[in-house]
């Protein structure tokens, strides 16, 4: 009798240790699945952010491509002797060409935030991670560092003519013209300007393209990641993806000059730009290089099949010829 007192008091006992351990993990279930909602939701938030980010970097990096190419066309016209007196005379950015640099300010706080919440990220936003990371930690990397060296080549510009140029610091009408016959003559002053075209003019343009770009692209994937309907601001939306079937027909081999130049056009991935050639299409039919700079529009003949196209580049005009 005891024995079965004894036995049906043990089985209540593991009856009510079950159910408490059962509740427990409930609750530690019910906590787990909270937890993992508000990662998310925090996750959302801070990509979210990180768009109003992008949206801003790459609208400073346009400012920054569209001043530095014409900088960089100012010193190839400045090297290759083709400006006279009278130009400088009237252009202050021609006297001030390596004195003075664009403001660029790239944010990455809304990154930061990423990576510090980086290890509560759901598996599913690994591959969209992986993105931001490359453009934050590489490419804009590259761009910050040839942006400081602009710095210190305007800093060793500003120095060498306040020590050697006794003009540098007077504003009467007798020495602009000293500062504009040192500028015409002068063989240092050439040197400096060779030195900013190829770190701003090539180094930094082409980095500063690279980025935006890959920006663009960053922000429509965090776009749809997101399930957003909202339409892409202005900066964004201006580089078109198209379908593969829309693109085929472009590809092909061009050529220019006596077919002394050739050119592939051969597609990537992505739908939006050239494997090798980084051509960007704006709508059907146009493509850019270098923001509204060097533009591409392809020509059709009376059938509509492309024939080739008309590239734009810094204001003069190469027919290129599709061969294949």
């Amino acid at each position: 009798m005891v024995d079965n007192k004894t036995g049906k008091y043990l089985i209540y006992a593991l009856s009510e240790i079950l159910l408490v351990v059962v509740g427990i993990l409930i609750a530690l279930q019910i906590e787990g699945w909270k937890e993992e909602k508000e990662n998310n939701e925090k996750t959302k938030v801070i990509l979210g952010q990180i768009l109003t980010e992008l949206e801003h970097n790459v609208l400073s990096g346009v400012n920054n491509i569209i001043g530095f190419n014409k900088k960089d066309s100012l010193m190839k016209q400045v090297l290759d002797r083709k400006l006279a007196y009278q130009d400088y005379a009237e252009s202050d950015e021609l006297r001030s060409l390596i004195t003075s640099y664009y403001w660029l300010e790239l944010y990455n706080s809304a990154y930061q935030k990423l990576m510090a919440h980086q290890e509560k990220l759901d598996p599913t936003y690994i591959v969209l991670t992986e993105q931001i990371v490359n453009l934050y930690s590489t490419t804009m990397y590259r761009v910050q560092e040839e942006y400081a060296q602009i710095g210190d080549n305007v800093d060793r510009a500003v120095k060498h003519m306040s020590m050697n140029c006794p003009w540098y610091s007077n504003t009467l009408p007798q020495h602009m013209d000293q500062q504009i016959e040192y500028m015409l003559s002068d063989p240092i002053y050439f040197n400096m300007v060779k030195s900013m075209k190829g770190i701003g003019g090539e180094n930094f343009l082409k980095n500063m393209i690279d980025f935006n770009h890959e920006a663009i692209d960053v922000y429509k994937a965090i776009h749809k990641k997101l399930g957003l309907n909202t339409p892409y601001p202005e900066v964004v939306d201006r580089i078109k993806d198209y379908p593969e079937s829309v693109l085929n027909e472009y590809e092909g081999i061009y050529t220019f000059g006596n077919k002394s130049h050739e050119l592939q056009v051969k597609f990537g991935k992505l739908g939006n730009h050239t494997e090798q050639n980084w051509i960007y299409f704006t709508e059907p039919d146009r493509a850019e290089y270098l923001y509204e700079i060097d533009l591409i529009e392809f020509i059709r003949n009376e059938d509509s099949l492309i024939t080739g196209f008309e590239y734009t580049y810094r204001g003069e005009k190469q027919y290129w010829s599709k061969v294949d």
